[in-house]
């Protein structure tokens, strides 16, 4: 039995990014990967036993490195919560235009009207450790009797709803303008002070 190399991995997982980003994530099969690779599909499975779990390196490989770098600036000691918060918001909307994740998040898109499947992979890669570590920040702040009582990983999911929505307006017509530094600061403003009226203690 041949050696498995990290090397390979991520020469498979590069392969894997540019058909799945050319061709989409439900048309690009196995066969295509092995063509493209010049290997045999028996090699992809040595690393990869199934698709799905192909996907599920591909979104690792390419998410859970900068969700998690935006979730700390949800955690900053140094800040109000408030101005946590808003930065947190506005990470997660540069998300969405970073040059690199922009078509990754198009493609999953669509494949989810296709198969929904494709979005719980997505976020068992990384959305759902965000989802986890703002609810333990929503729960704190709940404790302090900064947010009113509730579920903190409720709270956690209709701020990811909220984001969501904006980053929609663009998810659905990739087709339109970029916004500029002002606009995605101004759509986090909205976002961040929506969510914190609806969470706040009155």
């Amino acid at each position: 039995m041949r050696t498995l190399t990290p090397e390979k991995r991520d020469q498979i997982l590069h392969t894997a990014t540019k058909l799945f980003l050319e061709d989409g994530l439900l048309n690009t099969t196995m066969n295509d990967i092995a063509f493209v690779m010049r290997c045999s599909k028996a090699t992809l499975y040595n690393y990869f036993p199934s698709k799905e779990e192909l996907f599920e390196a591909f979104f690792e490989y390419h998410i859970s490195e900068p969700l998690a770098d935006v979730i700390t600036e949800l955690e900053n000691p140094d800040r109000s919560d408030r101005d946590n918060l808003l930065a947190f918001v506005e990470g997660m909307i540069r998300l969405r235009f970073d040059t690199k994740l922009a078509p990754i998040y198009h493609q999953v898109l669509v494949a989810s009207q296709r198969s929904p499947h494709i979005a719980q992979l997505f976020l068992k890669a990384g959305a759902w450790s965000l989802i986890e570590r703002s609810a333990a920040v929503f729960e704190r702040l709940m404790k302090e009797g900064v947010f009113r009582p509730g579920d903190p990983i409720r709270r956690a999911r209709q701020l990811q709803m909220l984001i969501m929505v904006e980053n929609n307006r663009w998810n659905l017509n990739p087709a339109q303008p970029k916004p500029d530094d002002l606009m995605i600061r101004d759509l986090a403003q909205e976002v961040a002070s929506f969510f914190w009226a609806g969470a706040a203690a009155k």
